[in-house]
């Protein structure tokens, strides 16, 4: 395997376990240089990664402030006892953060992310959105680089 097709198989595997993983956890930087890392439940929409939030709070004062992030998930965690090791496959995404405010990017942002983690009641996601679209905060992520790790115990 040559290493660009290597790297082509991280990034497709990374971005398999980014579209699959149950959470991600979004690292910030706050202006005194201390890491900050909160969960987020992300999904994939036209080449970026989106989050809902509040519309104010820690996370959103470091963006702000350095909207440079990472993001990281895995899939199929596995405790290998008898190795004192784990199996898994992960994904680290670095990139920019921005607020979105354009209402049409926000829905299509919120749609995504109710596909994911509520696809069984895409029913009320019109009558939700109307009540909480001015309540909720839209994070989109560009990323800048993406890499993923596949681990099994041999």
């Amino acid at each position: 395997m040559t290493p660009e097709e290597r790297e082509n198989e991280r990034y497709h595997l990374a971005l398999s376990v980014l579209e699959q993983c149950e959470y991600a956890v979004l690292a910030t930087v706050d202006p005194e240089g201390n890491p900050y890392c909160i969960p987020v439940s992300p999904a994939c929409l036209n080449g970026a990664v989106y989050f809902h939030c509040g519309l104010k709070g820690q996370k959103l004062d470091h963006i702000q402030n350095c909207p440079q992030v990472c993001l990281t998930g895995a899939t199929h965690v596995c405790q290998v006892q008898d190795k004192y090791t784990m199996d898994f496959d992960s994904f680290v995404l670095r990139g920019t953060a921005e607020m979105i405010e354009d209402r049409e990017e926000k829905t299509a942002a919120l749609r995504a992310i109710s596909e994911r983690y509520a696809p069984d009641r895409l029913d009320l996601f019109e009558t939700v959105l109307a009540r909480s679209l001015d309540k909720t905060g839209v994070c989109k992520i560009t990323p800048v680089k993406l890499t993923g790790r596949h681990k099994r115990t041999k």
